[in-house]
C-alpha cells in the first residue's frame, strides 16, 4: 500500500467544458420509470460495503480523515488528530470548500462591485461565511443574501445556531423558511416564496446548493437518495440566477443514466461548466460539485433555457412520485461532453477505491499514519493554505 496517494492538486487540473447553445425543433423525449437503473462499478460497491463494519466499530470516521492529504487545514477539534493549522474558525468545514470553489470559478474576476447571492441547504452558513470573507478581501460587497435551509428537527440537520454572531454582524443575510416555516425545498409553495424573495432583489449573481443526507446506513444508495434533492435545488437555482450568474451544486456519484441526463441538461444552461472535487472534500466520499459559469440568457439561446428549466421541473415532479427519467442522451449531447463525463467518472471511481483501501489499512494500523503520512499531510495542508490565502499557524512538529 502507498501510504500517500500521489496526484496533482485538483485546482491545477480543472477542465472546463464549453457546451454549444442548444437549438432544436422539439425537446428530446423523456420517459419515466419507477426503476432506478444503477451503473455503479462493481469494485466501488464492494469496497464501499467494507465501510459498514468500520462504521459499526466507530473507527471509519477517523480513518477517512487520516487518508485525506489536506485534513490538517481544519480538524474540527478532533482530539485524535493534531490541531488545525488554519487560524480561521469556520461555521462549518464547507467554508474551506467554498474558498477553493470561488477561486476555481474565478468568481471575483467577473463579479460586480456589489452583488446578490442565493443559497439553499445552507445551514450553518459555511458557504456564506467564505463568500463574505473573500468579498471583503476583494474590496467588493454582498448587498443581499437569501438563504434557506431545513429547520432542525434532530441533531443531523444543521441549523443556524452556530451562526448567531455571524448573522448579527451581517444584517444583509436574510434567512427564509418558506410559506410553512419548515425550510423544506421539496414543497412547491416554499420554492415559490423563496424564488419570489430573491426575485425582488433582481435575482442572484451566484447560487449555491450544498444539500445532503446521512448516508451511513448504505453508501451505495446515495446517488438515488439524493436525486430528488438535486432536482429541487437545480430548479430553484435556474429560476433565481441572473444571466451571466454562477452556479454551485453539491452532487455525489454520477454513474446512473438518470444523473448523467440531469447534469448534461443543466450544463447546457451555462457558457462553461465542470465537475470539481475540492481538495477540502475528503477523498473517500463521492462528493463533488457541478460548477456552472455564465448562465445563458434565454433570449439569446433560442428559448432553450426556458425549455430545459421546464423539463427539469417536470423531472422534479416525477421524482417526488418515485419516478426516474430516461432519454437517449447519446444522440443529444456532443462526443466531447460525453467523453468528459465518462473520463470524470472513471478517474473518480479509481481514486476513490484506492483511498478507501488506504483508509481501511490505516484503520487497522493507525500508528502508520504518524510514521509515514503525517509529515506529508502537514506539508500538503500548508500548501493549500498558502495557495488559497488562508492564514495558518506557525509550523509545529509532533
Amino acid at each position: 500500500m502507498d501510504s500517500i496517494i500521489q496526484e496533482k492538486p485538483p485546482w491545477k487540473t480543472v477542465e472546463y467544458i464549453q457546451s454549444p447553445v442548444w437549438t432544436f425543433v422539439s425537446f428530446p423525449e423523456i420517459t419515466y420509470s419507477e426503476n432506478w437503473v444503477s451503473n455503479d462499478n462493481a469494485d466501488i460497491i464492494a469496497v464501499k460495503d467494507k465501510i459498514k463494519a468500520l462504521d459499526k466499530d466507530k473507527i471509519w470516521e477517523l480513518a477517512k480523515k487520516m487518508v485525506n492529504k489536506y485534513e490538517l487545514v481544519y480538524t474540527h477539534n478532533d482530539e485524535r488528530l493534531p490541531p488545525s493549522i488554519s487560524l480561521i474558525t469556520p461555521l462549518s468545514r464547507s467554508f474551506f470548500k467554498m474558498v477553493e470553489i470561488l477561486h476555481v470559478m474565478q468568481f471575483f474576476k467577473d463579479a460586480p462591485a456589489k452583488f446578490v447571492s442565493a443559497h439553499v441547504a445552507e445551514g450553518p452558513g459555511g458557504f456564506i461565511q467564505a463568500l463574505y470573507t473573500l468579498t471583503e478581501n476583494e474590496k467588493k460587497k454582498v448587498s443581499n443574501s437569501v438563504a434557506i435551509t431545513l429547520k432542525p428537527t434532530n441533531h443531523h440537520i444543521p441549523g443556524w445556531k452556530k451562526s448567531y454572531n455571524f448573522l448579527l454582524r451581517n444584517k444583509q443575510v436574510h434567512l427564509h423558511y418558506g410559506v410553512d416555516g419548515t425550510g423544506d425545498i421539496y414543497k412547491t409553495e416554499n420554492q415559490a416564496s423563496y424564488i419570489a424573495e430573491v426575485g425582488r432583489l433582481g435575482g442572484a449573481h451566484i447560487f449555491t446548493a450544498d444539500g445532503g443526507f446521512d448516508f451511513s446506513n448504505d453508501y451505495t444508495l446515495q446517488e438515488m437518495q439524493i436525486f430528488h434533492l438535486l432536482l429541487s435545488s437545480i430548479t430553484i437555482g435556474l429560476r433565481v440566477l441572473r444571466p451571466g450568474g454562477f452556479f454551485v451544486l453539491k452532487m455525489f456519484d454520477c454513474a446512473a443514466s438518470h444523473t448523467k441526463l440531469l447534469v448534461l441538461l443543466l450544463s447546457r444552461c451555462f457558457k462553461a461548466w465542470t465537475l470539481y472535487k475540492p481538495a477540502m472534500t475528503r477523498p473517500c466520499n463521492s462528493e463533488r460539485y457541478f460548477l456552472g459559469m455564465g448562465l445563458r440568457a434565454n433570449v439569446n439561446s433560442g428559448n432553450s433555457i426556458k425549455l430545459i428549466t421546464e423539463a427539469l421541473i417536470h423531472m422534479e415532479q416525477q421524482a417526488a412520485k418515485g419516478l426516474f427519467p430516461w432519454a437517449d442522451f447519446t444522440s443529444i449531447f456532443t462526443p466531447a461532453e460525453m467523453a468528459y463525463l465518462e473520463a470524470h467518472n472513471r478517474a473518480g471511481v479509481d481514486l476513490q477505491i484506492r483511498y478507501i483501501q488506504n483508509a481501511i489499512f490505516l484503520a487497522k494500523n493507525p500508528d502508520v499514519w504518524k510514521t509515514e503520512c503525517y509529515e506529508e499531510v502537514l506539508n500538503k495542508s500548508y500548501e493549500w493554505c498558502e495557495f488559497f490565502g488562508v492564514y495558518a499557524k506557525p509550523r509545529i512538529r509532533i
